[in-house]
């Protein structure tokens, strides 16, 4: 059975794990959809900024530029191979300039968005031509940067225009001596462009809140529906598992005083018996007896249903010391093996109880004792500040530690040794507690050392 308990549990909680990563997986498909959406929106917006005049107009000053540098090159070292690229802080003041461009840009266009605009020239081939073609020079930059933010040079980066060529070439004359000769330069290159946005993973998540919202709130759902149906599953384990206890237990309890009911019964249908005989009185005080002990059974079954709703008492003045001590003395007749000492130190005893049932309580309570109890019971009182504090302490098997939280549940019988070696049903510290709890007190439990326990129950003044 508890392999098979263990299973469900397994599965069930497989099966949430599974749904948590379905949401997971749909979330993370909505996303990605989301983001596409997002970057066509913005190439949409940013496209037209390629038809500004600014952007034709720096690119033409990069030019520019880089043939005077290539001439300068060129008439002093013959070759175009070992050629460097243009002064870096060239370069820094054009990205400047093309940044101060695009913001105005869009903050004219009132951008909700900070964007990072960039230009890179791929596979940039400057080629040197000499005249007739007779000889050729190339020098190739792998990947430039025309137009970047360096304060983004990381990326991610995001294209937002198809690739297109960028095609310059300019000529040089030069003199062997003898004539003059024309050589030219071509420069050719594919030109990309690409956006950066600051932060797009939480635009996009706050583009997704009523998604987000949504999917939260369900695996909450289901994870707490997940829980309150294995909590119920337990519970509803454990009560079965109680009831058939209790079922048993109560089996148990009616199943001797019936016996003897009929034995009695048997023997006095048997009409060997003289009215007046001591065998005859006997028998008719076992059935007494028995009797009293089903109708106590019952009432105590009775009872305990009832507590479940509200236990109704009514209380009066009284002498707990004086209650104690006729409890003693009825204990002492039902259990007359079982040594007790008592000591009552608390200076005030007089309480507001119903005597009826905080009688019923300490019967319990030393019923319970004696049951599972050594030889000995001690019986103690004192006062702590405004309360009466009664002690009840014993010589037996004690109680585990891990079970001491669960002796005052109802039905319930602590799991160890023979079940139904010593009688009950499981209800008298049941009751007991809840009788307690009537007068507005409280009671635990506590190991005895060196074996056997303490019941400690403790009320308050008037």
């Amino acid at each position: 059975m508890k392999t098979k308990t263990n299973s469900l549990l397994f599965l069930s909680f497989a099966a949430f794990l599974g749904l948590v990563g379905i949401q997971f997986y749909l979330v993370s498909n909505n996303f990605d959809l989301q983001e596409k959406a997002f970057l066509e929106e913005i190439k949409t917006d940013i496209r037209p900024i390629l038809a500004e005049e600014k952007v034709d107009e720096l690119e033409d000053v990069f030019l520019d530029r880089l043939q005077q540098h290539a001439r300068a090159h060129l008439q002093t070292h013959k070759s175009i191979e070992n050629l460097p690229m243009l002064p870096q802080a060239f370069l820094d003041s054009l990205n400047l300039q093309f940044r101060s461009f695009y913001q105005d840009y869009f903050d004219r266009k009132q951008f909700p968005y900070p964007i990072s605009l960039y230009r890179f020239l791929d596979d940039f081939d400057l080629i040197h031509r000499s005249p007739n073609h007779s000889m050729q020079q190339q020098k190739t930059f792998p990947q430039f940067g025309l137009f970047v933010d360096i304060d983004h040079s990381a990326g991610p980066f995001y294209r937002y225009t198809d690739n297109n060529s960028l095609e310059s070439s300019f000529y040089i004359e030069d003199s062997d001596g003898e004539r003059s000769v024309t050589e030219v330069v071509l420069m050719r290159a594919e030109v990309s462009n690409y956006f950066y946005i600051a932060g797009i993973e939480k635009i996009i998540l706050k583009r997704m809140r009523p998604i987000l919202y949504f999917a939260i709130a369900s695996i909450l759902i289901v994870f707490a529906v997940f829980v309150y149906a294995i909590i119920s599953f337990l519970k509803q384990k454990k009560i079965n598992a109680v009831k058939t206890d209790f079922i048993n237990s109560i089996n148990h309890e009616f199943k001797t005083p019936l016996a003897t009911l009929s034995v009695a019964t048997k023997t006095l249908e048997s009409n060997k018996l003289q009215a007046n005989s001591k065998q005859y009185q006997d028998t008719i005080a076992t059935i007494v007896r028995q009797n009293l002990r089903l109708q106590g059974l019952m009432k105590q079954v009775v009872d305990t249903a009832l507590t479940d709703r509200h236990l109704i008492i009514e209380k009066k003045e009284e002498d707990l010391h004086g209650l104690l001590q006729h409890i003693i003395e009825d204990f002492r007749l039902r259990w007359p093996n079982m040594q007790i000492k008592q000591q009552f130190d608390a200076a005030f005893s007089s309480l507001a109880v119903s005597s009826f049932h905080w009688t019923t309580a300490i019967q319990n309570i030393l019923d319970n004792a004696a049951k599972y109890g050594g030889g000995h019971i001690w019986i103690t009182t004192k006062n702590e500040g405004e309360q009466f504090v009664l002690r009840v302490a014993d010589d037996g098997m004690g109680i585990p530690k891990k079970e001491r939280d669960k002796i005052f549940h109802k039905f319930y019988r602590i799991q160890e040794g023979n079940l139904y070696q010593a009688k009950g049903l499981g209800l008298g510290l049941y009751y007991a507690q809840k009788i307690i709890m009537a007068h507005q007190g409280s009671i635990s439990v506590e190991s005895n050392i060196p074996k056997g326990s303490i019941i400690i129950i403790k009320m308050p003044k008037l």
